[in-house]
Formats: C-alpha cells, sequence, structure tokens
C-alpha cells in the first residue's frame, strides 16, 4: 500500500526561502530529502512485508478486513495528537521527536513478537506500518515545501517520492535474502531499525541545515503562533468539513486512498489461493511490492514530473483512477471468460496495483501537495494535517465497513469487490473534477485584485441615512460634496431642503460655491432668495458669480435682474452674467449677452479670451463652435488650454482637427485627450486614419489617438479595434491596439477572434524566447556590449507586456494581471503560485510556450526554449549577425543601433558607429544606471539622450546654487559631489545618482546647493525634454518619487 504525503505548513513557511540549486546533484536539500525519503522507505518497506505476511497467513482476507476497521478507529485520534504537539513544537522539533520515536518503535516490535507470542502483537503492526509511513511523509512534505515552492515541488518531490521507492525497491527483493541471513521473518524488523537511525541522522542535517534557521526567523512570531493554537484539533477538522474546497481535497484524498486499499485487498485475497505458506507469501509480497515500487521509480524519475509540468492538475487528478478502471474493466472480462476469478482474473488485478501504484506515487501525491499551495497560510497546516492524518485512516474504516458488508453477501464472490472499487473510482473522477474547478478558483481568489465595484445606492433605511446625515455634518469641503451626491445620485426627496439647511451654517467658500451650483442644476422654488443673498450679500467673486448664475436659473425674466453685471468690470462677473443669460434668458438675454461676448471675444487682454471660453464651457452648446476654432488658434497657451475644455463641452464635429495638433505638446496634451474623450463615435473617421497609418498624421499622434480609445463607451470604437486587431500582426501600433482593447474590457468571443489572439499570444511568446536565447548567448562575450544586452532586456519585458495583455483578451483580466505583478515583483511562492493559476487557466495551445517564457529565463532551459519554439543553435557573433540583418525577426531600431555598437566592439568586420550614436548609447547607459531611470525602456531613454547635454565641472565648482530657480537636473557620469547648504553638507553622491530632480517636478527655487568634490562629469536634463517623455512614461514620474522618499528615509534614520 502507498500512502499520498502531507506538508504541515508551520510557522516557517512565512519565512524567506532557502535557495537551492536547479540541478539535482547539486541540489543539497533534494539530496538530504531523497535520503531521508530512502531509509524511511527502506525500514517500512521491511515492516510492510513482515506486517502483512503474518496477517494474510494467520487471519486471511478477514483479518486485511479488520486492519481496515481498525486502523479508521485508532488512526484518527493519534492524528490529532500528532497535530497538537506539531503545534506546540513547530516542524524541526516535530520532525526529530517522530523520527526518534519510531526507530525506537521498531525495536520494541521485534521484541515484543519474541516474547509476547500474541495475534494482537500483528494488529499493532499494521497500525504502525500505517502510522509511520504517513506522519513521516506528512513531516517530509512539510520539509519540502518549507524549501520549494509550488511551482517547483512539481518536479522535485517525484525525485523525493523516488528515493523511498527505490528503497522499497530493495526491501522487496531482499526480503528472502535477508531472512535466509537473519534467520526469521521477524528480525527483519532489527534492520528496520538500523535503517530508520539513517533517516534520523538525514532529518538531523535537512532540520540543521535549512529548516531550523528558517524557524529561528521567526521567533519574533511565536506569540502568534501560540495564540493560533487553539484553531488546532477538533475545531478545526470541523472547520475543514464546513469549506467546500478543503472539504473537496479531504474526499479526494479519502477516495483515491479507498481505491489502493479496495485493489489491495483484491490483490491479497487472491494470492492466498496461489501461494499457502509464509514463505511463499511472504515472497509473493516483497516480489509484488518490488515491481510496483519499480515501475513507479521510473515513472516518477523519467515521466511524472515533466507530465504533471505539461498537462497540469487535470492529468494528475484523472490519471490513478481512469488507469485502475480500465485495468479491472480487464479482470472483470477475464473473470467472465473463466467463469469464476482465476489467474487471468488475478494477474490483470495485480497489474492493476502496479498502475495504481505509480499514478498515485507520481500523480495523486503531487497534485494533492498542489492542491494545497493556494490555501492561506494559516489555515494550510490544518489542512494538510486532517486531509491526510484524518482523512487517509478515515479511508481505511470506510473500506474496511463497505468490505466487512459485502463479505456477508450469500453469493459473494472477489468479482464484487471489484465491482465496488469501480464504483469508487468513479467517484473519484466526480470528485476530482469538482477538485479542479475549485483549485482554479481558488488559485484565483489568491492571486486577484481585490477591487470593490459599483453598488447600487439604497438610502432607504434610517442606518444608511445616519451615514450620509454625518457625510453632511463635517466642515470639510470634499466630505460635504460626497455625501450631497450620494442624495443626488439616489434623487432622494430631501436633496434640495438638505441644500438649503447647509446654506444656514457658516461654511468654507468652496462648500457654498458648489451649493449655489447644485441649485442651478436643481432649480428649487426656494433658489431665487438664496441667489440673491449669494449676490448682493457676498465679497467673494466666485461665490458671486455662482450666485447670478443660479439666479438666472430660478428667475421667469433673467435679463432684467443680471443685465447690469454684464458691465461688471471684473471680467469672472460679466462671464458669469453672459453664460447665465446664454443658457435661461432667452432671445432677448442671448442678445444682450451676444454683445459682450463678442468683446471679451475680440479683446487684447488674455485673460478676456480666456473668460470666454470658460462661457462656452459652462454653455456647452453644440451648434455654438464657431467661435472655439479662432480660439483654439489663439497665440496663448493659457487660452488654449481654456479653448480645449470648452471643446470638450460643446463636441462638434468640425472641432476635431482643431483639437488634435494639441495632444502633441506636452502643456496641453491631458485637456486635449480630455476633450476627444467626450466626442465619443465622431472619432471614428480619425481613428480609423490613424489605425490605417495616414500619412498626413504623425506616428506619435496616432498612437495617442489610439490610446485614448480606452476611455471613450461608444461600441463602434471597440469594432474598429477590433478590426486592427485581426490585421494588424506586430509592431506599436499593434501592441497599442491590443492594450486598448484590454482597458475597454473586451473579450475576444468568435472562434476567429479567439484563434487570432492565441497566435498573437504565440507569436509575442516565440520573441520573448527568442530574446532570452540572444541574451544567453551574448551574456557570454565582451563586457562592452552591455548596451545590446540591456535592450534585449527591456524588448524582452515589452514582450512580456504584451503577452499579458493579450491574455486579458481571452481570461479574466483582474486574474492575469494579478498574476503579472506576482510574477515580475512577488516572492518565489508568488511567483510559483501565479505560474501555476495560468497552468490552469490558459489553453492547450498556449500554455506551455508562455510558461517557458516567463519561467524558464535561466541559462539552463535555454535548451527547452530552443527545442519549444524551433529556434537555430548560433553563437554569440552570429546572434550579433542575426539581429543586423534579419529585419523581420529584429525590427526595433534602438535594437540594431546598440547591435551595430556590439558588432564595432567586437570587431565584426565591416561595422563601424558614428560619434553622436556613440555617444548616445554611452548616455543610455548613465541615464540607466540612474534610480529614477532604470526602469523606463531604452529606445526612451534614447530619445532624453539625444537631448541632454554633457557637462564637466572642476573640483569646487557649485553648478547648482541654493535659492536660484531650478530649470534642469543632472546625473553624475563619473566624480562625486556634495549636496550642501550655508552651514552643512547633506550628502555626497557618486556615479549613477542624480541631484536637482526636484526642478523638474516643480520648478521652485532650489533648496540646497551642489558642488563637484572632484573632476566631475555629468548629465544635464531640461526641464522641458523631461517632461516630454514623462508625459508619454509615468514610470519616470515614479522612480523620481522613489528616489525622494530613499533619500527622505535615509536623512531621518541619520
Amino acid at each position: 500500500m502507498n500512502y499520498p504525503f502531507c506538508t504541515v505548513d508551520t510557522t516557517t513557511l512565512h519565512g524567506p526561502k532557502v535557495t537551492v540549486s536547479t540541478s539535482f546533484l547539486r541540489d543539497r536539500a533534494l539530496l538530504l530529502l531523497a535520503g531521508q525519503a530512502f531509509f524511511t522507505g527502506l525500514s517500512f518497506g521491511l515492516l510492510f512485508n513482515v506486517a502483512y505476511t503474518l496477517l494474510v497467513v494467520e487471519f486471511g482476507s478477514a483479518g486485511l478486513r479488520t486492519v481496515y476497521v481498525l486502523v479508521g478507529v485508532t488512526v484518527p485520534f493519534f492524528t490529532i495528537g500528532f497535530n497538537a504537539l506539531e503545534g506546540k513544537l513547530h516542524l524541526a522539533r516535530t520532525s526529530l521527536i517522530v523520527t526518534a520515536l519510531f526507530t525506537v518503535l521498531f525495536f520494541l516490535a521485534y521484541f515484543a513478537l519474541l516474547f509476547l507470542n500474541l495475534s494482537w502483537v500483528i494488529y499493532a503492526l499494521m497500525v504502525m506500518n500505517t502510522m509511520g509511513t504517513l506522519y513521516l511523509m506528512m513531516l517530509r512534505g512539510s520539509q519540502a515545501v518549507e524549501i520549494y515552492d509550488a511551482r517547483t515541488i512539481k518536479n522535485r518531490y517525484p525525485k523525493i517520492t523516488g528515493g523511498e521507492i527505490l528503497a522499497v525497491v530493495l526491501a522487496g527483493i531482499m526480503v528472502g535474502p535477508l531472512t535466509t541471513l537473519t534467520g526469521s521473518l521477524e528480525r527483519l524488523l532489527i534492520v528496520g531499525g538500523v535503517s530508520m537511525t539513517g533517516a534520523f541522522l538525514m532529518v538531523l542535517m535537512v532540520v540543521g541545515e535549512y529548516i531550523g534557521p528558517a524557524e529561528a526567523r521567526h521567533h519574533a512570531h511565536r506569540h502568534e503562533q501560540s495564540r493560533r493554537k487553539s484553531d488546532h484539533g477538533v475545531r478545526a477538522f470541523l472547520a475543514i468539513l464546513g469549506k467546500r474546497y478543503t472539504l473537496l481535497v479531504f474526499g479526494y484524498q479519502m477516495i483515491t486512498s479507498m481505491i489502493s486499499l479496495l485493489v489491495q485487498y483484491i490483490v491479497y485475497s487472491q494470492a492466498q489461493r496461489f501461494f499457502l505458506t509464509q514463505s511463499e507469501m511472504s515472497q509473493f509480497i516483497g516480489l509484488a511490492k518490488s515491481g510496483t515500487t519499480a515501475v513507479s521509480f521510473l515513472f516518477l524519475s523519467f515521466a511524472a514530473g515533466r507530465l504533471l509540468i505539461r498537462f497540469g492538475m487535470p492529468l494528475g487528478l484523472a490519471g490513478s483512477p481512469a488507469g485502475v478502471s480500465v485495468m479491472l474493466v480487464a479482470a472483470l472480462v477475464a473473470g467472465l471468460v473463466e467463469g469464476t476469478p482465476g489467474r487471468w482474473f488475478f494477474i490483470l488485478v495485480v497489474v492493476s496495483q502496479f498502475v495504481d501504484y505509480a499514478m498515485y506515487s507520481g500523480f495523486v501525491k503531487t497534485s494533492i501537495q498542489s492542491a494545497f499551495q493556494p490555501l492561506p497560510p494559516k489555515e494550510r497546516d490544518i489542512v494538510h494535517t486532517f486531509a491526510q492524518g484524518i482523512g487517509i485512516p478515515v479511508s481505511y474504516g470506510l473500506a474496511g465497513l463497505l468490505l466487512v458488508s459485502f463479505a456477508r453477501m450469500t453469493r459473494y464472490t472477489p468479482t464484487v469487490a471489484a465491482y465496488l472499487t469501480l464504483i469508487v473510482t468513479g467517484l473519484c473522477g466526480v470528485v476530482g473534477f469538482f477538485l479542479y474547478r475549485a483549485y482554479s478558483a481558488q488559485l484565483r481568489k489568491t492571486l486577484s485584485r481585490r477591487n470593490i465595484g459599483e453598488m447600487e445606492l439604497n438610502l432607504e433605511d434610517a442606518s444608511t441615512m445616519q451615514v450620509v446625515d454625518r457625510l453632511l455634518e463635517a466642515q470639510d469641503p470634499w466630505i460635504l460634496r460626497s455625501g450631497l451626491d450620494l442624495l443626488e445620485k439616489a434623487a432622494h426627496p430631501s436633496y434640495t431642503d438638505r441644500i438649503r439647511d447647509l446654506l444656514e451654517r457658516p461654511l468654507q467658500t468652496e462648500a457654498r460655491r458648489d451649493l449655489l451650483e447644485r441649485i442651478e442644476r436643481a432649480k428649487p422654488a426656494w433658489g431665487k432668495d438664496a441667489a440673491e443673498r449669494a449676490v448682493l450679500q457676498s465679497d467673494d467673486t466666485s461665490l458671486r458669480s455662482a450666485g447670478i448664475r443660479a439666479l438666472c436659473a430660478t428667475v421667469d425674466e433673467p435679463a432684467s435682474s443680471v443685465s447690469e453685471y454684464l458691465e461688471s468690470p471684473s471680467p469672472e462677473i460679466r462671464s458669469a452674467a453672459v453664460s447665465g443669460l446664454f443658457l435661461y434668458g432667452g432671445i432677448n438675454g442671448i442678445l444682450q449677452a451676444g454683445n459682450v461676448f463678442n468683446s471679451m471675444l475680440g479683446s487684447s487682454d488674455i485673460q478676456e479670451r480666456v473668460e470666454a471660453a470658460s462661457i462656452l464651457e459652462r454653455t456647452g452648446i453644440r451648434n455654438f463652435y464657431h467661435p472655439l476654432i479662432g480660439l483654439l488658434k489663439d497665440p496663448s497657451e493659457s487660452v488654449v488650454t481654456a479653448s480645449l475644455k470648452a471643446a470638450g463641452m460643446v463636441c462638434h464635429p468640425a472641432l476635431i482637427p482643431e483639437v488634435l495638433p494639441w495632444i502633441d505638446p506636452v502643456s496641453t496634451r491631458a485637456e486635449a485627450i480630455s476633450a476627444l474623450v467626450r466626442f465619443e463615435g465622431d472619432l471614428l473617421p480619425w481613428l480609423k486614419r490613424c489605425l490605417e497609418g495616414d500619412p498626413e498624421i504623425p506616428f506619435p499622434r496616432s498612437i495617442r489617438m489610439i490610446r485614448l480609445c480606452a476611455r471613450i463607451s461608444d461600441p463602434r470604437v471597440g469594432t474598429l479595434l477590433e478590426e486592427a486587431l485581426m490585421t494588424r500582426s506586430n509592431g506599436e501600433m499593434a501592441a497599442t491596439v491590443q492594450s486598448a482593447l484590454s482597458q475597454r474590457g473586451y473579450r475576444a468571443v468568435s472562434p476567429e477572434t479567439r484563434k487570432r489572439v492565441l497566435e498573437r499570444i504565440l507569436e509575442n511568446s516565440e520573441k520573448a524566447a527568442r530574446i532570452l536565447v540572444a541574451t544567453h548567448l551574448l551574456e557570454a562575450l565582451h563586457q562592452e556590449i552591455r548596451p545590446l544586452i540591456s535592450a534585449l532586456q527591456d524588448q524582452y519585458r515589452r514582450q512580456e507586456d504584451r503577452i499579458f495583455t493579450l491574455c486579458t483578451l481571452l481570461y479574466n483580466p483582474d486574474e492575469i494581471m494579478g498574476a503579472r505583478g506576482k510574477i515580475m515583483e512577488g516572492t518565489a511562492k508568488q511567483k510559483a503560485l501565479a505560474s501555476e493559476m495560468l497552468d490552469v487557466l490558459l489553453e492547450p495551445e498556449i500554455k506551455r510556450h508562455v510558461i517557458a517564457v516567463i519561467e524558464n529565463t535561466e541559462t539552463g532551459d535555454i535548451p527547452l526554449l530552443r527545442e519549444l519554439f524551433g529556434l537555430s543553435v548560433i553563437d554569440g557573433h552570429g546572434q550579433i549577425q542575426e539581429i543586423l540583418t534579419q529585419n523581420d525577426l529584429w525590427p526595433e531600431q534602438w535594437l540594431r543601433t546598440c547591435a551595430e555598437y556590439a558588432a564595432a566592439v567586437t570587431g565584426i568586420a565591416g561595422h563601424t558607429l558614428e560619434e553622436s550614436m556613440l555617444t548616445t548609447i554611452e548616455r543610455v547607459m548613465t541615464l540607466k544606471a540612474a534610480d529614477i531611470f532604470s526602469t523606463i525602456p531604452d529606445a526612451v531613454l534614447a530619445h532624453i539622450a539625444s537631448i541632454g547635454e554633457d557637462v564637466d565641472a572642476p573640483p569646487k565648482e557649485t553648478f547648482i546654487k541654493k535659492g536660484e530657480m531650478g530649470d534642469c537636473m543632472y546625473i553624475i557620469r563619473e566624480g562625486r559631489v556634495s549636496v550642501h547648504d550655508e552651514t552643512r553638507s547633506f550628502a555626497e553622491l557618486g556615479p549613477g545618482q542624480v541631484v536637482g530632480e526636484m526642478a523638474v517636478l516643480d520648478p521652485e527655487p532650489r533648496s540646497a546647493s551642489v558642488t563637484a568634490l572632484e573632476e566631475t562629469s555629468l548629465l544635464k536634463i531640461e526641464k522641458d525634454a523631461f517632461d516630454s517623455v514623462m508625459a508619454d512614461h509615468p514610470g519616470i514620474a515614479r522612480g523620481v518619487i522613489h528616489v525622494l522618499c530613499n533619500r527622505l528615509r535615509n536623512s531621518l534614520k541619520k
């Protein structure tokens, strides 16, 4: 009988993982665990033979049924004690104590058989065999989980289990010779005790080198662990049964164990007919055990890990029940042909045990281990222990009860037990199916982002209204606005009454202005009086302006009420009167306001023209767009900015060609994009021209236009992007289309689009693999080709981004991007879980390729990438030549420039580099070394570098002076500088560090001076150049913030 293993999740799981080698022979942890498994397997292989031989010879099949029930009744109670021991002592001490205990029990068992000569000792041996195999595997599994992550363990644990299986093979083969050598079957227990001593030494080394240090790092968390002890025991077991996922793990573990027990029962029951003496039975049990474990060993060593990595959990969960079912059906057919179960029936059930043993060891164990990984650390140890420590013994009890019940049938034959086993395998398949689905959901839950979606407002209950009342009691304008927005959105009947009540309170100007604007929108009957009070009694111009607009909205003849304000010397007051009359004044009001508006429109005063644009923004009259055509061409940037805001409210298609050019300058880009988004479907002809590559539209402008599609809700825009998805295969435009579709929440539904997206994923995966292979080849060459390697690494990150973006078009984007975040920035365990989720989620056509390029970045995996993607084998120089000559494979201009540089450095004939480009490459490397630019693609840094300026500062030269207005920043290329003021020095900085970066974010007077301490070479970046790049790459701003936070943190530590 083979048992599944379990891992007890202890406090150490929260700590950093131990770094281990990827090679079997260099991986000391793997060798120690495999050695531990070998000695344990040898001991319990011998115990298995002794116990089962004595049981079957002495009691027959009835003894097997009794033992199954006995194990099911007793072992769960021992498991509760085992779990309590683990909770009190943690993994390291528990491993040592339990291993030492079973080492002693081997010797005690021998003396009990020798001197007591009682039948119950045989039953005790059977219970000891079950408990020892179970608990020692649980502890060994815990040690493996502590050292390896969820992804790696799929490949490692079969090798660890292989050590145990090799030992069991040897134990089965050596039973006969050892029995002869020692003089009796019972003395094999002494040999087992000696082997257990070796296992104890292996455990001692694993604990000392790996488990103990990790637990020491968590000594500070002992209080938390002691607080959680109360969560162990029977209460935890009952909690497991209340959760669907853990119940499925428990059920699958129990049913697969039952299958193995039932198959074993059929085999040993039939064996009694062919092997009549103790020596014959012992030899059969030993050889059968050796044969099954030998097959398992070969399967584990050469197939199980690879198959699980390739096909994942579905194969792991379905392999064992499916294989056993096929062989049992064949055995039953043979029994029918023979008339009564005979030799062929026996042979085929033995083969079914071979299949069960191999599949159980290679698939079921590892799949159950993987099923534990998505659970929260706090729950995992409880689930592990009870699923294994109680699930398996309970399976013994259930199997025993079923067999006892069926054995009472008058027409009972071995075929009845075979039919019973088939029923259980069918049930196992059903549970496995639901477990796989639940496993997928649990992985997604573990890795997904926590989003708060919109909820439908319901302000009818008193408790919710109490929350709103508390918001309206606040003095902060933002909080007040939040409460009123809730009432307005819900169309609550008390909305206008609350506005009137708030007007009676002493509020800040911003809050009162918001109330007047709400009066303008709601137009309550009492609004006129409130507006008049604001106009006549307020000293604040903004409040009077808001009051004038509210007055126009609430009176019958606004022209007569506000006409006097058309002559106000304040542009803001006049603007309010004009906009109010345009909106609410009728023909007479529009005529009066029109004259004033025209004078503002033609004024030489910039502020007058800004107010004219603001009037158009507030009125938002679609057909009143002609004035904006002139205003959008105004030489004043402030007028253009105001006009862009107005264009977004007017939204007449004739304004689109006037707005489009303003998405290029950084200073007007945000307003222009916001305006264009509001045009919705009217942008379609322009978007189509951008996607078709219209030469009249600059390419950067086309890219920005496609990006803003993500913010346009018109479904026709989505259709247009989908058509582009089908026709464009690669390049920046294709990537922008894919990103826009992803941000729109697009899903490829039709077979054609899904097929095209899958093709795009494979194309990008192949490119990513090609980049990884190229990077590996070039890293072995001259150090001076670092620019090319850096450009390749940037290109790999871009390909990885594109792969994940494309996956969001097929699957849940939160799950995909959550996995992306864990893979790129998470811990080793998080990365493994993310890869496991992709293994579950992705379709077979792309699964291997995607996982290969996100996991196999180590040099040892390059042959796998070449084989999987069909990449040719070339050397480093050939790789440089390929980048230079294969435009279809390497179309990126900056990458090719760096390849030219690499060719020149490595002496490839016929390649030289212009001095200007050499300077740019050197500057890019300087920028890349700076923290604030380290995450920015090299191709973008090349743009910054091309507009940078080299500056040399001699010793003691102060090139930044405190109090001066700053308009640039410096990156130190060589030398050292001091940051100081008149009295003290704040910091000394060297190559790769940045000074003056505050000036490019906020052009205020310099807060400190910077002086060169030695000959210093600097790269100077002007604010305008920095802004132009940062607008398209906000990651630069994050880099600056990161640097500033580090400096603040360091200063606080001093």
